[in-house]
C-alpha cells in the first residue's frame, strides 16, 4: 500500500505492507481523508504524534475489510494511507452516509464535543463565541452550538466569510484583527479560542461573570499576560485542551458520546459538513498547500 510520511520536514510517499489488525482493531480500506492543521504542524516537526509515528493523518472514512461496513475513524496518526488499522472503539458508524463528507467528521466532532459540551458546559451557555468560524472545526462548532440553543458569534478576518458563517447559524461575525465591539464586553458564557495570546485580554473582557474559555490552539501566540484580579472577580474558567494527547480511554468515551449525541444530527440535517475542496491522493501536497494558505472555508478532503 502507499502512505505519506513526514521525512526531514517534507512529505514523502512510501510503499509498505498492508498492516495486520489485532482482535480489537479494524482494517479499513480508506476512501477519504480529512485534513487538519495538526498535519501541517507535524510535517514541520512542531507537533509529534503521541505514538511516535512519522505517519500523517488524524481522520479517515472507509470500509472495514472483511465486513463491508462503512465507518469513520479517529486516529493518532497514519491516516494518509490506502489502508489503516484502528481501534474499533475509535470508529463511528456512518452507514448510508456519504464517505467524502464522513471523512470530515471524526476529529471535528470529537473536538467540539470535548471542548464545547464536556469542558465548556455548552448545555448551559446562552452566548458563545467561536473563534475561527471558517475552519473545519469552526463550521461544525457554530452549528452544534446553535443546535444546543446558544446565540453564536464567530470571528474571521475575511469579509467573504461573514455571509457563509451567518448561513451556518452565527448571529454575528467579528473581524478578530480589530478590537471587539464594545457591546460584547461581559457578554459571552463560553468562548472556544484558537488565537491564543494575541486575544487573551479581549477574550477575558468579553466573558461574562462565571464564563469559561477553552483554548484549543495558539495560532497567534503562546505567551500572554493574565489579569489575575479580573480572573478572580469574574470567577472565570480558563481551560487548555488538546484532543490528540488525551488517553485512549478518554477518547473511547468521547467517541461513544459523539455517536450517541452528534451523529444523529447529521442524519436529520441539523448539522451539515462544509467541504471546501476535494483532492485526489496523488495531489496530497496541493491539498496541504491549500490548508497552509488559510483560504479554505470548511474541511479539505483527500479521496483515495
Amino acid at each position: 500500500m502507499k502512505t505519506y510520511k513526514a521525512v526531514d520536514n517534507r512529505l514523502s510517499l512510501e510503499t509498505c505492507n498492508i498492516p495486520e489488525p489485532t482482535d480489537d482493531e479494524y482494517l479499513i480500506k480508506v476512501k477519504a481523508i480529512g485534513l487538519n492543521r495538526a498535519d501541517l504542524l507535524q510535517l514541520k516537526g512542531l507537533y509529534n504524534a503521541p505514538d511516535g509515528s512519522n505517519s500523517l493523518g488524524l481522520e479517515v472514512s472507509g470500509v472495514v475489510v472483511g465486513e463491508g461496513k462503512q465507518v469513520a475513524a479517529l486516529l493518532p496518526s497514519g491516516g494518509f494511507s490506502e489502508y489503516v488499522c484502528v481501534k474499533k472503539a475509535l470508529t463511528l458508524d456512518i452507514e448510508n452516509y456519504d464517505l467524502i463528507e464522513a471523512a470530515s467528521i471524526p476529529e471535528a466532532f470529537t473536538t467540539c464535543y470535548l471542548n464545547l459540551v464536556k469542558l465548556g458546559d455548552l448545555q448551559n451557555a446562552r452566548t458563545v463565541l467561536i473563534h475561527g468560524g471558517s475552519s473545519g472545526i469552526g463550521t461544525f462548532a457554530i452549528q452544534i452550538a446553535k443546535h444546543y440553543g446558544a446565540d453564536v458569534v464567530t470571528s474571521s478576518s475575511k469579509p467573504m466569510n461573514i455571509i457563509r458563517c451567518k448561513d451556518l447559524g452565527a448571529s454575528d461575525v467579528i473581524n478578530y484583527k480589530n478590537s471587539f465591539p464594545e457591546h460584547y464586553k461581559n457578554h459571552f458564557d463560553l468562548i472556544m479560542d484558537i488565537l491564543g495570546a494575541s486575544h487573551l485580554k479581549q477574550n477575558m473582557s468579553a466573558l461574562k461573570k462565571y464564563g469559561s474559555m477553552v483554548t484549543i490552539a495558539v495560532m497567534n501566540g503562546a505567551v500572554g499576560e493574565i489579569n489575575m484580579a479580573q480572573l478572580l472577580m469574574k470567577n472565570l474558567k480558563l481551560i487548555g485542551s488538546t484532543l490528540r494527547s488525551q488517553p485512549d480511554e478518554k477518547k473511547y468515551s468521547l467517541i461513544r458520546s459523539v455517536q450517541k449525541d452528534l451523529i444523529p444530527l447529521l442524519h436529520n440535517g441539523a448539522v451539515k459538513p462544509v467541504i471546501d475542496s476535494v483532492y485526489t491522493f496523488d495531489k496530497m501536497d496541493e491539498a496541504l498547500e491549500k490548508m497552509e494558505s488559510g483560504t479554505h472555508f470548511g474541511k479539505i478532503i483527500v479521496t483515495v
